[in-house]
C-alpha cells in the first residue's frame, strides 16, 4: 500500500469521525419481538398517533398480510394496502408507492417483505420528504440532509440483511442496476421482529441474506468508527449468526433460533448504520456492478479472505471478536483470529454458498479494484488503507482472472 495514500485516507477520516460525533448517534428504534409481535402494528400506531399507514407487501409476505390488516381492522383503523410488488421491486414500484402514499392521505408505512422490499419503502418514504427529486436523484450518501421522513414500521419475513433496521435502502432501476441510498434518517422508527414469520423462508434467500449480515456485522466491529455500543452489537450479532444460522437453513429452526436471527440481523444492521462498512462491501458492490454477481454472493467469498489480509493490524480486533461471538475462548491472538476465520469460511460454505468467484476475468480485477478503492477510501475506517491494486489482488486471489 502506499504510504501517501495510508496518511491522506487516515487524516480524512479523523474529520469524518468527528463530523460524525457532532451529529450524535442513531435515534434509538422501537422494536416489538417474540411469536406474535406482529399483532402490535396497531398498538405502535395508536401509541404514535399515526391514523392511516400504506401497507406494502412483497414476495413472501403475502401470506402473513392478512395478520397486519386484520390487526389493523380490529382497532378500526384504516390503511391503503399494496400487495403487489414484482420479486425484485424496482425504483419505478417505489415511485408508485410514493404517488399512491401522497394520493391516499397516508401517515406513515408498513413494509412486509424481504430486504429488498423493506428498503424500497424506506426510498419511497425519503422520496416523499422531496417531491420535486426522484427517487434515484436521492441515491448516495446525505442527500436527504436531516429532512423529516414519514415513519415507516419495517416487518421482515426473512433474516439476515438488516435492512429491517438499516440506515440506507438499496433500490434497483429497471435494468437490474442497483444503487445505495445513504442517510441516517432512512433508519426506520419501529421494527416488528416475529420469528413465526420466518416459517417459509426460501433457503437460497436465506443464506444470501446471512452471508450480508455476517459481513454487516465483522466490519462494523473492525470499523475505526466504532463504538463500545457498535462493537458490542456486532459481536452479540455474530454470535447469534454463528448459532443460529445453521440449524435455521437447515430445517427452518426452532421459534428460539428463528428470534435468534432476526436479532442479529437487526443488530448487525444497526451497528454497521453507526460504524459503516470496509473493504469486503466496497469490493461486493464493484464485483456486482462490473461481473454481474449478486452482493451477498461476493460477500460470502471475500469476507474470510479479506479478514486474513488484513493482517496484524486487524489481529487484536479479530481475537477480541472471536472471544466475544464464542468463535474461539481459548488460544492466543492469531489463533483465535485464524479460528474466527476458519468458522467463517465453514459456515459460508454449509449453506452451500459460492467458494470462488467464477466470471471475473481478463481486466476485471483492475475495474474492480478501481471501484473499490473509489467507495472505501477513505469513508471506509478498515484497519488497513488498500489501494485499487491492492483490491484488484484479493480478486485475482479468488478467481481465475489472469
Amino acid at each position: 500500500m502506499s504510504f501517501l495514500t495510508t496518511v491522506q485516507c487516515r487524516a480524512r477520516q479523523a474529520l469524518l469521525r468527528s463530523a460524525q460525533r457532532k451529529t450524535g448517534p442513531l435515534d434509538r428504534q422501537q422494536v416489538e419481538e417474540g411469536p406474535g409481535a406482529v399483532f402490535s402494528v396497531a398498538q405502535i400506531l395508536r401509541s404514535n398517533r399515526l391514523r392511516k399507514p400504506l401497507v406494502a407487501v412483497g414476495r413472501g409476505g403475502e401470506m402473513w398480510s392478512e395478520r397486519v390488516t386484520h390487526a389493523l381492522e380490529e382497532s378500526d383503523l384504516t390503511y391503503a394496502l399494496w400487495d403487489d410488488l414484482e420479486r425484485i421491486p424496482t425504483v419505478e414500484e417505489g415511485e408508485k408507492l410514493r404517488r399512491a402514499w401522497l394520493g391516499e392521505g397516508c401517515d406513515c408505512f408498513i413494509a412486509l417483505g424481504d430486504g429488498a422490499v423493506l428498503d424500497l419503502v424506506k426510498a419511497a418514504a425519503a422520496g416523499t420528504a422531496s417531491r420535486s427529486r426522484t427517487i434515484l436523484s436521492l441515491v448516495g450518501q446525505g442527500k436527504l440532509r436531516g429532512r423529516k421522513l414519514p415513519p415507516v414500521i419495517t416487518i421482515p419475513v426473512i433474516a439476515g440483511s438488516g435492512a429491517e433496521s438499516a440506515a440506507w435502502a438499496t433500490v434497483t432501476d429497471e435494468r437490474g442496476s442497483r444503487f445505495v441510498m445513504e442517510d441516517r434518517a432512512l433508519a426506520p422508527a419501529y421494527v416488528i421482529l416475529d420469528p413465526e414469520l420466518l416459517a417459509d423462508m426460501p433457503r437460497e434467500d436465506l443464506a444470501r441474506a446471512i452471508a450480508g449480515g455476517v459481513t454487516l456485522a465483522a466490519e462494523a466491529y473492525l470499523s475505526g468508527y466504532g463504538t463500545d455500543i457498535t462493537r458490542t452489537l456486532a459481536a452479540e450479532a455474530l454470535r447469534d449468526f454463528l448459532q443460529a444460522a445453521e440449524p435455521c437453513w437447515n430445517s427452518g429452526g426452532t421459534m428460539r433460533q428463528r428470534a435468534m436471527l432476526l436479532s442479529a440481523s437487526r443488530k448487525a444492521g444497526w451497528a454497521a448504520s453507526a460504524a459503516g462498512f470496509g473493504y469486503v462491501r466496497a469490493l461486493a458492490h464493484g464485483i456486482e456492478r462490473v461481473a454481474g454477481i449478486g452482493v451477498e454472493d461476493a460477500c460470502a467469498v471475500i469476507l474470510p479472505e479479506c479478514l486474513e489480509k488484513y493482517g496484524n493490524p486487524a489481529r487484536n480486533a479479530l481475537a477480541a471478536l472471536a472471544s466475544a461471538s464464542g468463535a474461539a475462548e481459548e488460544g492466543s491472538r492469531e489463533e483465535k483470529a485464524a479460528a474466527l476465520i476458519h468458522r467463517l469460511r465453514q459456515m459460508m460454505f454449509r449453506l452451500g454458498l459460492p467458494e470462488t468467484l467464477e466470471g471475473i476475468e481478463g481486466g476485471m480485477p483492475a475495474e474492480i479494484g478501481d471501484l473499490a478503492a473509489a467507495e472505501a477510501n477513505p469513508r471506509y475506517a478498515a484497519p488497513v488503507v488498500w489501494t485499487a491494486e491492492d483490491c484488484g489482488e484479493i480478486l485475482r486471489a479468488l478467481s481465475k482472472a489472469e
